[in-house]
C-alpha cells in the first residue's frame, strides 16, 4: 500500500499530521509526502521517521506563476508512483493535486479543509476565488474532512454529501505533558519577569494582522486601570513584531512581554491564569486547545472554529471583533475572580477531551478504512 500526504510545506506535516503518518506506517504502508522545499530542517525530521519526501513547489496564491511548474511536477510524480490514498491539505496544494487526479479512479483523494478561506463575514474576493476553487475541486474529492461546524455546512453548497464529508475534532491534541514543579515555575517566571502576584494573560499567535494582536493592545490601558497586576505575554513572532513593540511604546502600555518563539509554551501555560485568541479567521485554534488541556479560560473572538471551542459564559468569553467593551469586562471579570477562573478552566478541560489525539484518530482511522477496507488492523504502533 502507498499513502501520500501532500500540503503546501513540510512544516504542516511536522506541526499537526506525524500520528496519522506513522498509522500508516504502523498497518505497513509505505508513506510519501509531498510539500515546498523551502523548509529543510522539517523535511529531515519527517525523513529521520521513514517518510519518503517529495518536493513539489507550491504557492499559496492561486495565481502564481509558479503553480504552473509544481503542476508539472505533480503529473510527473501521478506518472512515476501509483498511490493507494491520498490525504491532501492547504488550498491550492490541494486543487493542483485534485485537478492531476481528477481522471484517476483508482486513487482515492480525502482532503481536509483546515477552514475555508470563504466564510462568514470574509472578503468578498475570498467567495469569489475560494468558492469557486473548492466548488469545482469538490468533483475530483473522494472526501471531505472538515474541522469546524460552519466548515461542515458550507460543504453542503460546494457539493458535498453526508456521505462524503465528516466533521472531525480537529488533528487532535496530546492530552498529556510534563508537569513543572514549583522550582521550574520560579525560573520560568524570573525569566519572563513575572511577579508572584501578576496575573498572566498568554496569546500564542504568530505576530500578523490576522491573529490581530492588535485589538488587544489598543485596549490594554483600559484593562490596566482596572487591574494593576494584569501582565501580558505575546508568544510568537512575525511579521508585525516591530510595529507592535513601537506601538507600546508610543502608548506607554505596560506590563506586555514579547517572548519571541518559545519551544516552552505548554511550560509557559501552566505558569498562565487566562488564554486568549483574538483572530479575525481560524480553522479551529490549536493554542486555545493548548491552554484548556491546562485548564484555563479562554477569551476568543467570535469566529468559525474559535466557537466550536468556547461556550461563552462556561469555559470562556467569545467577543465579537468590534466589541472592545466586552473584550475589556471580560477580560477583568476573569483577572479579578479567581473562582470564576478555576470554574471555567475546569469545563475548558472537559471539553477538550473531545480532542485528544487518541480519540480524534479513531475518527480518521474510520474515514481512512472506508476507502481502504478493514486491512492490516494492527495499530500497537500508532504513536511511536
Amino acid at each position: 500500500m502507498k499513502v501520500l500526504f501532500v500540503a503546501s510545506v513540510f512544516r504542516h506535516f511536522k506541526a499537526f499530521h506525524i500520528p496519522y503518518l506513522n498509522y500508516f506506517k504502523s498497518i505497513g504502508a509505505e508513506v510519501y509526502a509531498a510539500a515546498n522545499k523551502e523548509d529543510g530542517e522539517d523535511r529531515e525530521m519527517l525523513e529521520s521517521l521513514g517518510i519518503n519526501c517529495i518536493e513539489i513547489e507550491f504557492e499559496r496564491n492561486p495565481l502564481h506563476l509558479k503553480n504552473i511548474k509544481s503542476l508539472n511536477q505533480l503529473i510527473k510524480l501521478k506518472e512515476s508512483i501509483e498511490f493507494d490514498l491520498i490525504h491532501t491539505h492547504t488550498p491550492m496544494a490541494s486543487f493542483l493535486l485534485r485537478y492531476v487526479y481528477r481522471n484517476d479512479k483508482r486513487t482515492k483523494i480525502i482532503y481536509t479543509a483546515h477552514g475555508f478561506h470563504f466564510y462568514k463575514g470574509a472578503p468578498l474576493i475570498n467567495w469569489i476565488v475560494y468558492y469557486n476553487i473548492e466548488k469545482v475541486a469538490s468533483r475530483w474529492t473522494n472526501h471531505l474532512i472538515t474541522i469546524n461546524n460552519e466548515d461542515f455546512q458550507n460543504a453542503n453548497l460546494l457539493g458535498y454529501t453526508q456521505e462524503n464529508t465528516s466533521y472531525v475534532h480537529g488533528v487532535g491534541i496530546d492530552s498529556f505533558y510534563k508537569v513543572l514543579d514549583d522550582e521550574k515555575k520560579q525560573n520560568l517566571m524570573k525569566e519572563l519577569k513575572i511577579k508572584n502576584d501578576d496575573i498572566i494573560i498568554s496569546y500564542i499567535a504568530e505576530l500578523n494582522n490576522n491573529k490581530n494582536q492588535m485589538f488587544l493592545l489598543e485596549n490594554w490601558n483600559k484593562i490596566k486601570q482596572e487591574c494593576k497586576n494584569a501582565k501580558l505575554l505575546l508568544i510568537g513572532t512575525g511579521e508585525n513584531l516591530t510595529f507592535y513593540k513601537n506601538y507600546v511604546i508610543k502608548n506607554q502600555l505596560k506590563d506586555i512581554e514579547f517572548t519571541g518563539f518559545r519551544n516552552d509554551v505548554m511550560d509557559i501555560l501552566q505558569i498562565s491564569h487566562i488564554n486568549i485568541l483574538l483572530s479575525k479567521r481560524e480553522g479551529l485554534g490549536k493554542c486555545l486547545l493548548e491552554g484548556m488541556i491546562c485548564r484555563l479560560p479562554c477569551i476568543a473572538t467570535n469566529t468559525r472554529g474559535p466557537k466550536d471551542l468556547i461556550k461563552d459564559g462556561v469555559n470562556g468569553f467569545l467577543v465579537d471583533l468590534s466589541d472592545g467593551n466586552k473584550l475589556i469586562d471580560s477580560l477583568v471579570s476573569l483577572i479579578k475572580n479567581e473562582t470564576l477562573r478555576q470554574k471555567m478552566g475546569e469545563e475548558s478541560y472537559k471539553i477538550a477531551k473531545e480532542y485528544f489525539i487518541e480519540n480524534v484518530i479513531e475518527e480518521y482511522k474510520t474515514i481512512y478504512q472506508k476507502y481502504l477496507g478493514e486491512t492490516n488492523e494492527k495499530n500497537s504502533g500508532l504513536y511511536n
